[in-house]
């Protein structure tokens, strides 16, 4: 019996299978029983990689030092926690990613090449904390503040950024339920129908993992109306004010070139004013917003709106050239003694229904503007002083240095027909505002 069992023990460590620990491959239970184990491996050592990687980003983890009792190579695998593993191979390094953000345990296992029943035991876990990717959202778009509609405009962002260091992509959001494509440029163009003010955002994502999405940047108010056109007014001289009181004496007065504003500056691009500088937005006192000129604003807000807008208010000069629009009566329309004709041309107390009324109602003058008698009174860059006319330069006049009181044009809507001539002059401190004080705008070519 004893020469059997040594005969099999024999036979068994000529085949090269007998080991003294680890997993027994083929080994038949008599065998086993006898204590003549089979091949096995060690344990390889816990992996080492890369720390700090993204969702969607590639490291490098390796691993090694298992050993085969009977001396034959060995092959690894990796266990990457998320329910995957890599091939068996000889290499001791193997890439992975992962998909998701977590806390993954990777571990390393060997096995015997020769025979493959041959696995070690897992190698201990290193811990892989895969951060979500994430982008910093882009600046406040820039472009036009202002606009018609129908007419193509073009805005920019930028400054966004990838927490992996990818490359990103922009788009738009037009703010009126439409979008530009993502883009890796950081500028597009678009077109608005209607008339309203819109808020103009841009996001910025990942041109490799779409999902990894920026927040919105802050909003850029743009003010889409039918009232943004100015009225280019030529160069050459006019007579300058009428025989009553401060508005006198008449003076010959010579401008240079400039525009002004076909309409009174409305709510909804004074609000588009407001969105954007963080004002409060001024009372319309009931009658209504839209493309009502903007009311209860002081000289200083009428000043800070043209020069948001890219233009300036104009000298008195200048508005009142605007509004005779050649003439040299008492009224743009004519001399009108009766007022049987101002209901056409001017909202004023005998008609305007005790509030203003959208701008534009009217006939214009014959240089094409609108409301420059009537609706609100427009403030305008001078100071006031009765006796400037008197010394007045006749040639681009700016007004007095100094003064306590600013000027104000044209009438309003709760005012009488006589305060809507040509040359009266109103004027009130710049730091006043009242439900019938709006203004224009002017610029210089």
């Amino acid at each position: 019996m004893r020469k059997v069992a040594f005969l099999v023990t024999a036979i068994l460590m000529g085949a090269g299978v007998v080991q003294s620990a680890g997993v027994h491959v083929g080994m038949p239970a008599a065998a086993r029983s006898k204590g003549m184990l089979l091949e096995s491996v060690s344990s390889p050592s816990m992996p080492t990689g890369p720390a700090g990687l993204h969702e969607k980003e590639s490291g490098t983890f390796g691993t090694g030092s298992a050993v085969s009792i009977r001396g034959h190579e060995v092959e690894y695998r990796f266990d990457w926690g998320d329910g995957t593993y890599s091939s068996w191979s000889p290499g001791t390094h193997v890439t992975h990613g992962w998909t998701s953000a977590g806390t993954y345990t990777v571990k390393a296992q060997a096995r015997c090449r020769t025979h493959p029943g041959a696995v070690s035991s897992w190698s201990s876990g290193l811990s892989e904390s895969i951060a979500a990717e994430t982008l910093s959202a882009p600046t406040t778009a820039t472009g036009p503040v202002g606009g018609r509609p129908g007419q193509s405009y073009a805005y920019s962002t930028g400054g966004a950024s990838s927490s992996s260091g990818h490359p990103v992509e922009y788009r738009f959001d037009w703010g009126d339920g439409s979008f530009s494509s993502w883009s890796a440029s950081t500028g597009a163009s678009h077109i608005w129908t209607s008339v309203e003010t819109y808020r103009v955002k841009a996001q910025a994502r990942c041109q490799r993992d779409a999902g990894a999405v920026s927040d919105w940047s802050s909003a850029l108010p743009v003010g889409i109306f039918s009232t943004g056109y100015m009225v280019l007014i030529s160069a050459g001289s006019f007579p300058m004010g009428d025989s009553f009181f401060s508005n006198a004496p008449v003076h010959g007065v010579y401008l240079d070139a400039y525009y002004i504003d076909e309409y009174e500056v409305t709510f909804d691009r004074y609000d588009a004013f407001c969105f954007s500088t963080g004002r409060t937005q001024p009372s319309d006192a009931g009658f209504g917003r839209g493309a009502r000129p903007a009311i209860n604003i002081t000289w200083h807000d009428a000043k800070a709106y043209c020069e948001w807008a890219g233009k300036r208010l104009p000298t008195e000069a200048e508005w009142e050239r605007a509004y005779r629009a050649g003439t040299d009566t008492a009224f743009y329309w004519g001399p009108d003694p009766g007022y049987t004709l101002m209901g056409n041309y001017a909202w004023y107390l005998s008609n305007s229904g005790s509030q203003t009324q959208p701008v534009g109602g009217k006939f214009p003058n014959a240089f094409g503007l609108y409301d420059m008698s009537g609706n609100v009174w427009e403030w305008v860059n001078d100071w006031y002083d009765s006796g400037y006319y008197a010394v007045s330069p006749s040639s681009n006049p700016l007004g007095p240095a100094l003064g306590i009181e600013k000027i104000l044009r044209g009438g309003s809507w709760n005012y009488s027909a006589d305060n809507l001539r040509s040359a009266y002059r109103g004027y009130d401190s710049p730091g006043i505002s009242y439900i019938g004080f709006g203004c224009r705008c002017a610029g210089t070519p």
